[in-house]
């Protein structure tokens, strides 16, 4: 019976195909039994397992079997089909040690253990320089050439196919199995499990290449004895070596994983897979986890730990572990322990598989482990801690976000007894598949409103039974999903999963111990139409000992919308770790977790809105110097300070030279050694110094600072320099002053440069001197017609003018705007943003220095009348130090602040005027403005004509614009 079954959207990261069921939706015809089998036989009475297959790759394969003789070594011969025993292997004195070694006990490598007092002997015989995709043949002989498998036929196994191929693959998975009772306490009749034994057999007439396990191999506990031989029977003895179980699958390669029964050393030497383990940079040994206290774990746990992937064709399948004891979880649960042990990002796991799926981009990826992603079963029930959901407050970073981010499109599950299809509707969640119905005691599923709770979130098939203690045929069947009804018998629910991938197509075959196919899908995973491509060109820098800048090319896709950006880093050398994630289109940040002294590298990974992630780009090699350190400044003149040291250094990188930076200005590169002599100080100068380490790729430190220093005696600046320019650089004017007469005016830049107009005399500048701070006013001495210029941090350099003093070595709180001079030009006041008044040779009479303005200050002017002062604030707020108060524009909305103000000649009025040229009068005749004209640069001064009353006005450029004031020149 063919159904096609038809959904509103495409849901998770797959699209569902057809489904074909080749029995009824009720799961199997009442009656229904497993297929009968024929227990193994024909063998030799020594031979006690079965040979089997693990650890399959391209070019190897462990064929594992066990015996009574011993401690003497047997021989294993092998050859293409055909040829089963054209070369002879001798088989090794112990068993290939797990990968890696570490905490595994030695006991692992020991060929001898023990069933139910009987002793025995393991042989693993590793096959090496196979090819891939080609069937080999092979038969196991004893230490006196006895072939052991007797009248059986030669065991095959094909070796997987190379990666990238186009080769079909079929496997086979299956979990929760090894067991003989029907339910709790009570044996099948003979202690055989005929649907075990269903299961088994089907497996081997599979046609599959391989199987995977997804944990609880071997009830109760996973021992030896529970694994067994082909001889011991009893009550959960030889639950899977016995005639009737594994030997039926032909030895089938098999990859096992870890589930929270068995969590003992002999799931790890049973099934070994250390190539695969070591081929992925996985695990696959018994390991030793840090204490949990929160779980009540204080002690560090031993524990098998299996993590790896598998590639064959175009398939990558990822075998997790995602378990735990359950004699080891404390005072917490089973799934808790497994997230804090497993699936933090900071765990070991997590990073692996986090680093795995950003290099394997595109292909067909899946995934098989134990606990369930969802699951409809009240005691085995989905486990919130793995999930992209809201249930789970971890969500972004759970396992289930990762596995959908990289592109897989199906997990398999166990540990619930039951079989569930699972497809959530939500994006960034994935299929699951519950497959616990190997051959353990079998479990319902949940109806009422559990099942439809599931149904609202997903599209579900599930089924279940209920087994009672009465024998095989006895219990009842339940069921969750749209078109199923309870099963009408256990060998309906005992189930493995025939999977196929050809191309990009996955179909999922449910086949159950009656031998009968169900609930068939097919899928195609969106991960194999176009993915993003590998973000280019990823750089590294260091802008300081603690920062890394990280830059990349965007991504782009055909069909697709990069969403987002996974950056991971390495440090010395170390794995890649999760550092953060960031949203397209965003191709750079900056990295401020960083250490000084270490050697950092970043891969970066562009994921689509199909959760399909792209190749790693990866950066260049990083390092970030350490902060020069116990760097000391001493004066050792007027004019001299020494600075030393301590040389800095940095992981897998050279130191080149050093910069030296004196109060924010860089003085000096390429400085080699840790001391440095500063010759081009000023007495009486207060300096601190940094020191910045480069090294041989250019990348600085973070600087270094020295102590606070003074140098010894003073330097006042009086006069010299260069000449005056007839133009300043344009936008670069930032003060103005005109004579006592009215006869020229001045104009500086922030350079010092100065530009003299009319009768004002040119006296000098600081052209090509380099300045530590710039240029911020300028103030004309009444009594010589000389002027001065003070600086940002108020050096005043004098230019036919005395130098009454400064606040250069001073550390002010705000820095200095203007300045103005008294009346006879026997002294000047500077005035900072805050309207801090600082006064050489002047009177003082008051400053804002202590108040809370609502604007800062931006200049000051003098009353001639009073000898007082008043400074304005960009708002026009006016502020009056023993000089009257004749209003402001404080209270007025301005369109633009104001930038200075010009007291009339007589100290009867004043003005002050705003960026765009807009004059406000106070007491002062008003003659015209600029606030209607659109000005190429802002004003930035305004100065009274003190001969008429009129007013300039001076743009950034150099500009000049004249109000009843003749017009002298501008330095435009």
């Amino acid at each position: 019976m063919l159904r096609r079954l038809t959904i509103g959207s495409v849901v998770g990261v797959v699209v569902l195909a057809t489904m074909i069921s080749t029995i009824s939706l009720a799961a199997g015809a009442p009656g229904d039994q497993p297929v009968p089998v024929t227990p193994y036989s024909g063998f030799d009475a020594s031979l006690t397992r079965a040979p089997y297959v693990t650890d399959l790759t391209q070019t190897s394969a462990d064929v594992n079997w066990a015996t009574t003789s011993g401690p003497a070594v047997g021989t294993l011969k092998y050859g293409p089909s055909g040829s089963c025993t054209a070369t002879t292997l001798t088989v090794p004195s112990t068993l290939p040690s797990s990968f890696p070694a570490a905490g595994t006990p030695s006991s692992i490598t020991a060929r001898q253990f023990t069933v139910n007092g009987i002793s025995e002997f393991q042989s693993t015989a590793v096959i090496t320089g196979l090819t891939a995709g080609t069937t080999y043949c092979y038969r196991v002989f004893s230490s006196a050439a006895l072939d052991l498998l007797g009248s059986n036929p030669s065991p095959t196994f094909t070796t997987l196919d190379t990666v990238g191929s186009s080769s079909a693959v079929t496997f086979d998975v299956v979990g929760d199995l090894g067991e003989t009772n029907y339910s709790s306490g009570v044996d099948y009749a003979g202690s055989r499990n005929t649907n075990q034994a269903a299961i088994d057999s089907l497996i081997g007439s599979s046609g599959a290449k391989f199987a995977v396990t997804v944990g609880d191999v071997a009830y109760a506990g996973g021992t030896q004895a529970n694994y067994g031989d082909l001889q011991q029977v009893g009550t959960q003895v030889s639950d899977i070596f016995g005639p009737s179980y594994w030997p039926q699958t032909g030895g089938i390669p098999t990859f096992n994983g870890v589930g929270n029964h068995g969590q003992n050393v002999d799931s790890l030497r049973v099934w070994p897979e250390s190539n695969s383990a070591a081929a992925s940079s996985g695990d696959s040994s018994f390991q030793s986890y840090p204490p949990v206290p929160a779980d009540g774990l204080s002690n560090p746990s031993t524990e098998p730990a299996a993590w790896y992937a598998i590639s064959t064709g175009n398939v990558r399948i990822y075998v997790l572990d995602a378990a735990w004891g359950d004699s080891n979880v404390g005072t917490s649960n089973l799934y808790q322990v497994d997230y804090d042990q497993h699936w933090t990002p900071s765990s070991p796991e997590y990073q692996w598989l986090a680093a795995d799926l950003a290099s394997h981009p595109g292909g067909v990826k899946m995934a098989v482990f134990h606990l369930p992603l969802r699951s409809d079963n009240s005691t085995q029930a989905s486990d919130t801690n793995l999930q992209n959901s809201t249930a789970n407050p971890n969500a972004s970073s759970s396992l289930e976000a990762l596995l959908a981010n990289g592109g897989v499109s199906i997990a398999f599950n166990g540990h619930a007894h039951t079989y569930q299809r699972i497809i959530p509707r939500q994006a960034g969640q994935i299929t699951n598949y519950v497959t616990g119905g190997g051959g353990g005691v079998l479990e319902p599923v949940d109806g009422g409103s559990t099942c439809t709770n599931f149904l609202a979130s997903a599209d579900v098939y599930a089924l279940g039974w209920s087994p009672s203690g009465a024998g095989p045929i006895s219990g009842s069947g339940s069921s969750c999903g749209p078109g199923t009804t309870p099963p009408q018998s256990a060998a309906d629910v005992y189930n493995f999963l025939k999977v196929t991938v050809s191309g990009n197509t996955i179909t999922v075959s449910p086949t159950n111990a009656a031998g009968k196919v169900f609930d068939q899908h097919s899928y195609t995973p969106t991960s194999n139409s176009a993915t993003p491509s590998t973000p280019g060109n990823v750089t590294a820098t260091a802008t300081s000992s603690s920062s890394i800048q990280v830059n990349w090319n965007a991504s782009t896709e055909t069909g697709g919308t990069i969403t987002s950006y996974a950056v991971t880093r390495s440090v010395n050398g170390g794995t890649y770790a999760p550092l953060t994630t960031l949203a397209a289109p965003t191709t750079g940040f900056t990295d401020t977790t960083v250490q000084p002294g270490a050697q950092y590298s970043y891969r970066v990974t562009a994921s689509d809105n199909k959760s399909q992630t792209s190749a790693a780009g990866t950066s260049n090699k990083v390092a970030t110097p350490t902060i020069p350190g116990n760097v000391t400044a001493n004066a050792t003149s007027g004019t001299s300070v020494q600075l030393n040291w301590d040389a800095s250094n940095e992981t897998g990188g050279t130191i080149g030279s050093y910069e030296v930076g004196r109060n924010g200005v860089q003085i000096a590169t390429g400085v080699i050694g840790t001391a440095f002599t500063d010759t081009s100080a000023q007495p009486g100068t207060t300096y601190t110094y940094t020191v910045t380490a480069v090294d041989g790729i250019g990348a600085p430190s973070s600087p270094g600072t020295s102590n606070s220093v003074t140098t010894p005696g003073s330097l006042p600046f009086t006069g010299g320099g260069a000449g005056c320019m007839a133009h300043l650089p344009a936008g670069s004017v930032v003060g103005s002053a005109a004579l006592n007469d009215g006869s020229g005016y001045y104009e500086v830049d922030s350079a010092g440069d100065v530009a003299a107009f009319g009768g004002a005399v040119c006296y000098g500048a600081m052209t090509g001197i380099r300045l530590n701070l710039p240029i911020v006013g300028i103030a004309v001495d009444p009594a010589t017609g000389g002027y001065w210029l003070v600086a940002t941090d108020g050096g005043v350099f004098s230019f036919n003018a005395p130098f009454l003093g400064s606040t250069g070595a001073i550390r002010l709180n705000k820095p200095i705007v203007g300045m103005s001079a008294t009346l006879d030009g026997s002294g000047y006041w500077m005035v900072a943003s805050d309207g801090g008044v600082f006064s050489f040779n002047a009177p003082f009479y008051g400053s804002t220095g202590n108040l809370r303005l609502n604007k800062p200050i931006v200049g000051m002017g003098l009353d001639r009348a009073t000898g007082g002062y008043w400074m304005v604030a960009t708002d026009g707020g006016v502020f009056s130090f023993n000089a009257p108060f004749y209003g402001s524009t404080g209270s007025i909305r301005l369109n633009q602040p104001i930038v200075g103000m010009a007291p009339l000649s007589n100290g009867g009025g004043y003005r002050l005027i705003a960026s765009d040229g807009g004059v406000f009068d106070f007491n002062a005749p008003f003659y015209g403005s600029t606030g209607s004209i659109r000005l190429n640069r802002p004003m930035i001064a305004g100065v009274n004509d003190n001969a008429g009353d009129g007013y300039w006005m001076m743009a950034s450029d150099g500009g000049v614009f004249s109000f009843n004031a003749p017009f002298l020149g501008s330095a435009a």
